[in-house]
């Protein structure tokens, strides 16, 4: 008798239809709702590899006008798009259905790497400010106890200092986030990671979901 090994599935994140896992891309659209991709003035986009060799290229569909963003919108996501590590392009969902949120084997809040969140930062050197910021996790790596290393990208960085590890330790994990402070000698920065909702982001980069601005 043949036994058939089916491969791990996922779901698009807007229309639900299945998909192969993707352990890079794991909140990635299928094809057709990739091809709903607009920026914030609901303008239709289209993207692709600069050629043969890869590379990133977003255009404005109707007039071919560069689009000089990764950021765009498909029905209520937040979305990214990028260059698939294989080539191609890939879409990902930056925001998150609390169903989709991966919790520890008690039901607790607990980061996936491929995901996107919502990042809080608090730091005296902030002077009491609140710093934001969506962030991709790349890896988490447990060290023992509380303490933890976190590999992510940061969009709220500019441009080529945007990926980051801290060390982490661990002060609270609920069901729905997660507080932990940098974890370097004795320093007092705090980050709140949680899942990233459509208002959050148009709360905090309202100047980019009304159009005035392309990061």
């Amino acid at each position: 008798m043949t036994t058939t090994i089916k491969s791990p599935t996922t779901h698009c994140p807007n229309c639900s239809c299945s998909l192969a896992l993707d352990d890079r891309y794991p909140h990635r659209f299928c094809g057709s709702c990739f091809s709903k991709a607009e920026d914030f003035n609901g303008e239709a986009l289209q993207f692709s590899n600069l050629g043969l060799s890869g590379g990133f290229k977003a255009v404005y569909a109707r007039s071919q006008e560069p689009y000089r963003s990764n950021l765009c919108q498909i029905d209520n996501h937040i979305c990214w798009a990028s260059q698939h590590h294989m080539g191609g392009i890939v879409i990902e969902a930056m925001t998150m259905d609390p169903d989709d949120l991966t919790c520890t084997t008690d039901g607790r809040f607990a980061l996936e790497r491929g995901y996107w969140y919502a990042l809080e930062l608090f730091d005296d050197e902030f002077g009491g400010e609140r710093r934001t910021s969506p962030v991709r996790v790349d890896e988490v790596r447990p060290k023992g106890g509380r303490s933890w290393e976190l590999d992510f990208f940061h969009l709220d960085y500019p441009q080529g200092v945007q990926d980051k590890t801290y060390p982490l330790k661990t002060i609270y994990r609920g069901e729905n986030y997660l507080i932990a402070v940098e974890d370097n000698n004795g320093g007092q920065r705090h980050c709140i990671f949680f899942a990233m909702t459509f208002n959050w982001f148009d709360l905090h980069y309202r100047h980019i979901t009304s159009g005035r601005h392309i990061a």
